[in-house]
């Protein structure tokens, strides 16, 4: 709300931000306004603008299902001759979301436009339309933000980073990304947490291209445009490699697009008031006129420091989300892990790797539970993973010398694994790899349980020599065996055996210091449904604090439950056991045959 210096309600209208208006032509060969001339070589395509703006990029629009060109554009102002702006830009379509069908083309919207590609390795494209976008009106300018990147994993083909915003709900333009490396062509794409059905998972929101070129005249695009409303703090930018080492992203800069307020000012001293989520929006007439309202004719001010207000009872933006759960019969659970003290806030819990191999693979068993009763929470499962290294030994097998076999001994059975990787100490082979585990069967004879192969292909021109072999099956045990036959080769080396594991975590909130404990390994339990995935989001925009749990302990069941039966129960149990033994005996003495 805004208070006007006698303390009254001022009616305002938020401008909210929005894309840049971007004025458009469409320039076709069906329409004739595309000069093509093949050429040895290169094809070459000539069309002049109809803007009244600049032009500041074109796109193209190519039929080739996938195809890597490069670029050089020239441009001529009215008849003068034609001068290269840009040479050697990539342009391509690659399957899935890989494509650069853009060209940061600057010149004046009337000019002359010249584009020359290189066909001399590949079959020339077919371009059907070309688009020239004119310098776009920005109705809101974006301002430079801080981002933060709070995590970098390197997977196997990508970098993960994960950035901190500092806030949320906030309208992104665009993210800047600072990179040392001189040459490099990357897709890139961005995830944004998404919770259905009381978890939260991730989501593509965005896909793009980053790359430089090099070289006099060369392209340097690190600009990832997105212009829509992130409501979460955290984002998380994912780069793919592919088979090239990873990028040095040296910092990441956001263009945020402000909220501003418009209303109608007297003299004196304005009071702006926030922080009730229990309100409902206010509804004003200058509100309705927000779209046609116009910030050029308005004078800019700013809030002043923040501060609190001594006549509101303070209450904490999740205040209304539940806290206890029903009732929980401990007793049914095997494994529990203690947490450490925690004082009122919010807070997010990572699995470890004991709770992984002890709990169900759903996670339908897990409850976190202080003072007999249940604290709701909600699951993180995101694509988060976690790289364990692996103890490996050789394991001949003295039956099948042209056999090389390796045991891998993991820290727990029955962990989550989605891939293994190892690194050769052999430079020129080709061999079929298999992974399994040896389990006992019904009949007890051990055998072996296929839970993985590969074909792994391995020349001093490889990009990579890395095995990476994905687990098909749930795991039973914790050894497992790697093995490949070398025929009448010499035998392979290994080393470096590393296994990735996915990450879970679960982020809930506390408003007490009662200790808690975290349950898990109870195959007869449902999975729980509480309420407070209705206010995930809530949970999501906040910034929880990382904790981790205790060591892991067997829970102590009930006397009853655990077989030490004491005062009234034991009479009743050994009575009735008494019972059925002497019903059983008279049964057996009646079916012996008599003495004849």
């Amino acid at each position: 709300r805004l208070a006007d210096p006698q303390g009254r309600e001022t009616p305002f209208a938020f401008v909210a931000p929005r894309p840049p208006e971007r004025i458009e032509q469409i320039v076709s060969a069906q329409a004739n306004d595309l000069r093509t001339l093949a050429e040895r070589d290169r094809t070459v395509i000539e069309f002049r603008g109809n803007l009244d703006e600049s032009i500041e990029s074109i796109s193209l629009v190519v039929s080739n299902p996938g195809f890597y060109k490069s670029a050089t554009v020239s441009v001529a102002v009215g008849e003068q001759a034609f001068v290269e702006t840009l040479v050697s830009f990539p342009v391509f379509r690659q399957g899935g979301e890989a494509r650069q069908l853009s060209l940061p083309v600057k010149c004046g919207g009337r000019d002359r436009v010249r584009l020359v590609f290189d066909d001399a390795r590949t079959e020339p494209i077919v371009i059907t339309r070309i688009i020239l976008h004119g310098t776009a009106r920005e109705p809101v300018a974006a301002e430079p933000g801080a981002v933060r990147v709070v995590e970098r994993e390197e997977r196997t083909g990508e970098t993960r980073l994960r950035l901190d915003l500092g806030a949320a709900r906030q309208y992104l333009a665009r993210l800047e990304l600072a990179v040392a490396d001189p040459v490099f062509t990357r897709p890139v794409r961005l995830l944004t947490p998404l919770l259905h059905d009381g978890e939260i998972s991730e989501t593509v929101t965005d896909t793009g291209t980053i790359l430089r070129t090099g070289g006099p005249g060369g392209a340097n695009q690190l600009r990832f445009e997105l212009e829509h409303n992130f409501n979460q703090r955290e984002l998380v930018l994912v780069i793919a490699n592919g088979d090239s080492p990873p990028l040095n992203v040296e910092s990441i800069r956001a263009w945020i697009r402000p909220l501003h307020m418009l209303f109608l000012a007297q003299p004196g001293e304005f009071r702006l008031y926030t922080g009730n989520r229990r309100v409902v929006a206010p509804q004003y007439d200058v509100a309705r006129l927000n779209q046609t309202l116009d910030l050029a004719g308005a004078m800019a001010t700013l809030a002043g420091p923040v501060g609190t207000n001594a006549l509101f009872d303070p209450t904490d933006s999740l205040a209304d989300v539940p806290l206890l759960g029903a009732e929980l019969k401990v007793r049914d659970w095997a494994f529990r892990q203690p947490l450490p003290k925690l004082s009122p806030g919010v807070y997010r819990l990572t699995f470890d790797l004991s709770l992984l191999a002890h709990a169900r693979t759903d996670f339908g068993d897990v409850r976190l539970v202080g003072g007999g009763r249940q604290l709701p929470f909600v699951m993180d499962r995101g694509s988060r993973m976690r790289t364990l290294v692996i103890a490996a030994q050789a394991a001949p097998d003295p039956k099948r010398p042209s056999i090389s076999r390796w045991q891998l001994s993991l820290p727990h059975a029955r962990l989550p694994l989605k891939e293994l990787t190892c690194l050769p100490q052999t430079a020129l082979f080709n061999r079929q790899v298999a992974l399994f585990e040896v389990v006992t069967n019904l009949r007890g004879e051990r055998q072996h349980r296929p839970i993985g192969s590969a074909s792994w292909v391995v020349t001093p021109e490889s990009r990579t020599n890395l095995l990476r072999l994905v687990v098909t099956q749930p795991l039973v045990t914790g050894t497992l065996f790697l093995e490949t036959d070398n025929h009448d080769n010499a035998p392979i080396q290994l080393a470096s055996f590393s296994a990735v594991v996915p990450v879970t975590r679960l982020l809930f909130k506390v408003d007490s210091k009662e200790p808690l404990e975290l349950l898990y390994g109870n195959d007869r339990a449902s999975r729980p449904n509480y309420d407070l995935g209705m206010v995930g989001d809530e949970l999501i925009a906040a910034m929880p604090v990382e904790i981790e749990a205790g060591l892991e302990q067997r829970h102590i069941a009930e006397p009853w439950q655990a077989g030490e039966v004491k005062g009234i129960r034991a009479v009743l149990f050994w009575g009735v056991l008494s019972a059925v033994v002497i019903g059983l005996l008279f049964v057996i003495m009646k079916l012996l045959p008599k003495a004849s």
